[in-house]
């Protein structure tokens, strides 16, 4: 759905510029089953964001979550 997509990309914007303005890169981390089908709808936007699921992280791996994407 377009307004779906519209909504998302209108977050993830806001939540992008906080990264940047404090010189982090941003990474979306999410669910094995959607990471496919976010990363396909993102790279029309954003080629260059990084999209990992969950199975692609080491255990031993420190995640901080800054932020999330809400619909």
């Amino acid at each position: 759905d377009p307004n779906i997509v519209k909504k998302l990309v209108t977050n993830l914007q806001r939540l992008i510029s906080v990264f940047t303005t404090s010189g982090l890169q941003p990474i979306i981390l999410c669910s094995p089953n959607t990471r496919i089908h976010f990363r396909k709808i993102l790279e029309k936007f954003y080629p260059s964001m990084v999209v990992l699921s969950h199975n692609e992280i080491a255990r031993e791996t420190n995640i901080k979550s800054l932020g999330m994407v809400e619909l």
